[in-house]
């Protein structure tokens, strides 16, 4: 038995040593007993063990890897559960992964590794499967030549909508992640391929192509940043990158099949050395840019840094609300990433709204006291400013920070400090919108935008917002459907599983809410196209069609006609039901004719033995003979007519013979007695004239 530090031990298999632990499971070197083969055990953590959902994806893993036989992808020997412990025992690889192995490796060497890796994904996505977890670390050596694509333990089926659990975690692993994953949006084959570019870059480098001091700077940069540049020595794969590594699925290689021809086609570029990709990479990374510069400063905001520095406080603000807003945006697209593993509704309604709020508490500020004193709107920008900073932007009527910029406006159109001022308190209605949509309150965020909309008809942004509405409440339908989808199946699911075992019990049509009949039914009330459904309500007609047939042959027309008007609620156009009606009629003439025939041989054979016992009784009779010739006389009578009805019957034959035989036997015997008493009656009369 295998047994690991925590005591377990896992039946059939023998323990060797420990060679990785990940965040969910250990994998241990061990040997698979009844094989005498080493093989890579894989085992759930221990306290991951009472959850059933992580139990569940454990062995969905090991379903997914059974359905895809690839030289490229691990095999699974076995997969099982032991006293609450899940397990599952693969090919054993030491070749190393991919990153390890990379200073042996040349760029040849790599691209080939590339390949591989492609033609594995080929065929998984073929089968519908996407791995969502493509990185150097999932890439081991079986030998220098041949890699293996392993660790297929968050892929998910193409129907699935997104890659966020249900308790909105993220999964996979930021650093390779695809912008739509990391925005949560539907997945399809090109998710892995990004990460596959993302990994290529990587290896080319020695470094990631996007880095930061959080997983949320870096989930940015794969949303926003441009592509990095190679560095010279492998810019021949500039292109290759740049197509794997766009933002817009749309825009990247559309599947893996493609991939490997571009590959293909690069590896026979005159530019590809022989050289240990190692000695390709840089002394150290370039700088990566920061968030800031990620996300785009209003125009307005870029021109007003040319004027004096202590006016340009109110604009920066602007542009950094503006920024706070974005980031909003991107984490109510992605889900869990940040350092704390927050939900987005967390992290917008606390992180960003506490950042915005330390931004926006700076007040526009006046270019110069000396210039303030001498500014003619100077006191209604201050009580602006107040209103501002207490937060009354646009209420009360008679009284806001929006009412009193322009006021100063439409006296002073060019005033910048104003201008400013409106464009604060734009920004901060804005994000306070963005903050509702976030939070998914849609029909108060549509009602604060409708405000708006009254305040600034021709403003841009706010088209954008209630576009964003809209996207929201489309994604929330969807969540919604696809939430109703999933219970449905599941319910459609439990009750092709208990259909399924009543079915393997013999609970075909009872009890009642308890047979296949029954589930399989219910399974077509939800869902009518439901094949298995129909193909289980086929099988069960079947199981009666041969029971009635069974029983027909057996003669038990009770239980065939039973089973025949079950036939008959089961399916009313099954295309037997007349023939089998057809046997059952019949094999009940059948079964009347052989009945009467054997009534018929029970009464010839009655007569027949009734006879033989006379024949006995007459052969042994001491009557005189007169007597046993009558006897005999009405005996072959009523042979002979017997024997009439059944001339063929060997023993009534050979009766009438033998009693005709022994007639003719005394009635020689009374014919000799005559002759005999004549000749004494002859004897005894006198001769007459004698004397």
């Amino acid at each position: 038995m295998a047994t690991h530090t925590s005591g377990t031990q896992i039946p059939g298999y023998t323990m060797i040593r420990k060679v990785g632990s990940g965040g969910s499971a250990d994998v241990y070197l061990a040997v698979q007993q009844n094989l005498n083969r080493r093989v890579a055990l894989k085992l759930l953590k221990g306290a991951l063990t009472a959850d059933a959902k992580f139990g569940e994806r454990f062995k969905r893993e090991g379903r997914i890897i059974a359905q895809l036989n690839h030289p490229h992808i691990i095999p699974v020997y076995d997969i099982g559960e032991h006293d609450g412990h899940y397990y599952m025992a693969m090919e054993y690889l030491n070749g190393g992964d991919l990153r390890s192995q990379a200073e042996r490796l040349t760029l040849k060497d790599l691209l080939q590794t590339i390949l591989q890796v492609t033609d594995a994904l080929q065929a998984a996505h073929e089968r519908g499967f996407i791995h969502r977890d493509i990185k150097p670390a999932n890439i081991l050596f079986r030998n220098p030549q041949q890699a293996v694509l392993t660790d297929f333990g968050i892929a998910r089926q193409t129907e699935s909508l997104t890659q966020m659990t249900v308790t909105g975690a993220m999964l996979g692993t930021p650093a390779y992640m695809s912008p739509e994953q990391i925005a949560g949006r539907p997945l399809d084959g090109r998710t892995d391929l990004y990460s596959l570019g993302v990994t290529l870059f990587e290896l080319l480098t020695g470094y990631q192509p996007y880095r930061g001091d959080s997983m949320m700077s870096v989930a940015i940069q794969h949303l926003k940043a441009e592509i990095p540049s190679l560095p010279r020595a492998t810019s021949p794969l500039q292109r290759l990158v740049r197509q794997l590594l766009a933002k817009d699925p749309e825009q990247r290689i559309a599947d893996a099949e493609t991939l490997a021809q571009a590959l293909q086609g690069v590896m026979d570029l005159p530019d590809i050395s022989a050289t240990p990709l190692n000695a390709l990479w840089p002394e150290k990374p370039p700088a990566t840019d920061s968030d800031a510069s990620i996300i785009e400063v209003p125009e307005q905001s870029k021109k007003s840094k040319t004027t004096k520095s202590r006016m340009t406080t109110g604009i920066a603000a602007v542009g950094t609300i503006a920024a706070v807003g974005t980031i909003a945006w991107y984490l109510n697209n992605t889900a869990g990433i940040n350092d704390n593993n927050l939900p987005a509704s967390q992290i917008d309604s606390n992180t960003a709204s506490e950042a915005t709020q330390n931004i926006t508490n700076e007040q526009p500020i006046l270019e110069d006291p000396k210039l303030a004193a001498t500014t003619p709107w100077q006191e209604t920008l201050t009580n602006a400013n107040r209103l501002f900073e207490e937060g009354q932007l646009i209420t009360p009527e008679d009284g806001n920070a929006l009412a009193l910029y322009r006021e100063v406006l439409t006296q002073d159109n060019d005033n910048i400090i104003a201008k400013n001022g409106e464009q604060n308190v734009l920004q901060r209605l804005v994000l306070e919108v963005e903050r509702l949509i976030v939070n998914q309150s849609l029909d108060l965020a549509s009602q604060q935008l409708e405000a708006l909309k009254a305040l600034w008809p021709e403003e841009q942004q706010l088209t954008q917002l209630q576009e964003r509405i809209t996207t929201s409440h489309q994604r929330i339908e969807a969540q919604n459907r696809a939430t109703a989808d999933a219970s449905k199946q599941r319910e459609i699911d439990r009750h092709l599983q208990t259909a399924t075992s009543a079915l393997i019990a013999g609970r075909y049509l009872k009890p009642p809410q308890e047979s296949a009949h029954y589930h399989f039914n219910q399974a077509l009330a939800l869902d009518p196209k439901n094949q298995s459904a129909k193909n289980g309500l086929s099988q069960i007609a079947e199981i009666l069609k041969t029971q009635i047939e069974t029983a027909t042959s057996n003669n038990d027309f009770n239980l065939a006609e039973s089973l025949l008007k079950d036939l008959r609620g089961l399916d009313s156009r099954h295309t037997q039901l007349a023939s089998l009606t057809g046997a059952i009629t019949d094999a009940k003439a059948s079964l009347a004719r052989q009945q009467l025939e054997v009534q018929r041989l029970a009464e010839f054979q009655g007569r027949l033995d009734s006879l033989l016992e006379r024949n006995a009784q007459w052969r042994l009779s001491n009557e005189d003979l007169d007597a046993q010739a009558d006897y005999g006389n009405r005996l072959i009578a009523d042979i002979s007519n017997l024997f009439e009805n059944h001339p063929d019957n060997d023993q009534l034959r050979s009766l009438y013979e033998s009693a005709n035989q022994h007639i003719e036997k005394i009635q020689a015997r009374l014919r000799d007695n005559q002759s005999q008493q004549a000749d004494k009656s002859q004897q005894r009369r006198p001769v007459m004239g004698g004397f």
